[in-house]
């Protein structure tokens, strides 16, 4: 008998269709497999894009109470304020919403001279939030103010420096440094003022801030 010889043309072809025909063999064998794994596969598609849509729902609800908040708080209704932002806490906790209300929380608190809340609210935003420097060192810079209003300058002086350390390049940065010296004059850390009194004409000369340094130290007799 005589022998055909296939061209590469029909081999390619060939080995084409007894591809396509084990396939359709595996397919027919496991057809419940891949339709299971489908149908897994849209499920999942769906909840991921229920969430995100859910997520972005809630990121903007809060948002929306915090504005609200803020005009409340503006406009003088401090309780009103106080309140939607503590709402924002108990529902919002996983929103950006949620740290700048603590912050606010602490302000508004410190505004009303409220200070054991003001305390609370700024120590629970630097125990939880480090991302925003200039808003951390507020915080901090609250706390200070808090305690030098109710005359614990120790205790000013530890948090106005933890306000300073935080962002020294802060644009607040030489206020943190005048009320590190007020401190250290009211306490009558006179060494650490003089230090104090030398950084402060070293990285602001010529300006305000040396200035009334140069005049608050004056007036304690340390210059």
């Amino acid at each position: 008998m005589q022998k055909v010889k296939l061209s590469k043309r029909q081999i390619k072809e060939d080995k084409f269709t007894t591809y396509m025909l084990s396939a359709k063999s595996q397919f027919m064998s496991n057809w419940q497999f891949y339709v299971i794994g489908f149908v897994v596969i849209v499920i999942v598609v769906v909840g991921v894009s229920y969430l995100m849509e859910s997520q972005n729902q809630k990121t903007n609800e809060a948002n929306e109470k915090f504005n609200r908040a803020q005009v409340a708080n503006q406009s003088g209704q401090n309780q009103v304020a106080i309140v939607s932002l503590n709402e924002i806490l108990d529902n919002y906790s996983g929103q950006d919403a949620a740290r700048r209300a603590t912050y606010l929380l602490g302000k508004v608190n410190q505004d009303t001279r409220n200070y054991a809340e003001a305390i609370r609210y700024y120590e629970m935003y630097v125990g939880k939030y480090k991302n925003d420097k200039q808003l951390l060192a507020a915080a901090h810079a609250g706390i200070a103010v808090c305690y030098e209003n109710q005359g614990d300058y120790e205790a000013a002086k530890t948090a106005y420096t933890n306000a300073y350390d935080v962002f020294t390049d802060s644009p607040m940065a030489g206020d943190y440094e005048m009320a590190l010296l007020r401190m250290d004059l009211k306490t009558e850390s006179l060494e650490s003022a003089q230090l104090r009194l030398a950084s402060i004409k070293n990285n602001y000369p010529g300006t305000s801030i040396e200035s009334a340094a140069m005049m608050l130290a004056a007036e304690h007799g340390l210059v």
